[in-house]
């Protein structure tokens, strides 16, 4: 008897739920989720960005990572201006070993880009443009077009594991 049928026979399911669950089962895995690109001027909101992101920003160093909890966020507005903030964990260098908390801003589209601030001590900080993103319908953040402002170094930040809750 396999692990599935003990489950079956200890939850005492009939057969119509279990043929249920495994048709609701089989649909998720036949039906991936659609996945939009996003160009600078067509990201609406940061909110999707919370979960573990792998962080090649130095070409020179080992890739870290950094993880994004986001607890507060707006969601999507028609002329930009979707932000969250939160908190993060970096084993990247840069940003900086460390932990503290970010800024996602997208602003209006005609303003600028989205940013991505994730300070480093009491006055500094990682400013980030987001030049583009991969996201699904509900804008959790797959992958992201990375440009740090103050040396120019571009990169891809992508997702490591499941969408955060806040």
């Amino acid at each position: 008897m396999s692990a599935q049928e003990d489950l079956i026979r200890a939850g005492k399911l009939d057969a119509k739920q279990v043929e249920k669950l495994r048709g609701s089962y089989q649909k998720a895995l036949e039906t991936p989720p659609v996945l939009i690109w996003r160009n600078s001027g067509d990201v609406t909101t940061m909110a999707g960005l919370g979960g573990t992101f792998s962080w090649p920003e130095n070409p020179q160093a080992p890739v870290g990572t950094v993880s994004f909890t986001v607890t507060s966020s707006d969601p999507p507005q028609p002329d930009g201006d979707g932000n969250s903030a939160g908190t993060y964990t970096s084993t990247s260098d840069p940003p900086g070993v460390g932990q503290g908390n970010f800024s996602g801003l997208a602003f209006s589209i005609v303003i600028a880009p989205a940013i991505l601030l994730i300070p480093q001590g009491s006055n500094e900080g990682r400013l980030y443009y987001v030049q583009g993103m991969l996201t699904d319908e509900n804008w959790t953040i797959y992958t992201m077009h990375l440009l740090n402002v103050d040396s120019q170094q571009d990169f891809w930040a992508a997702r490591m594991s499941p969408l955060a809750t806040t």
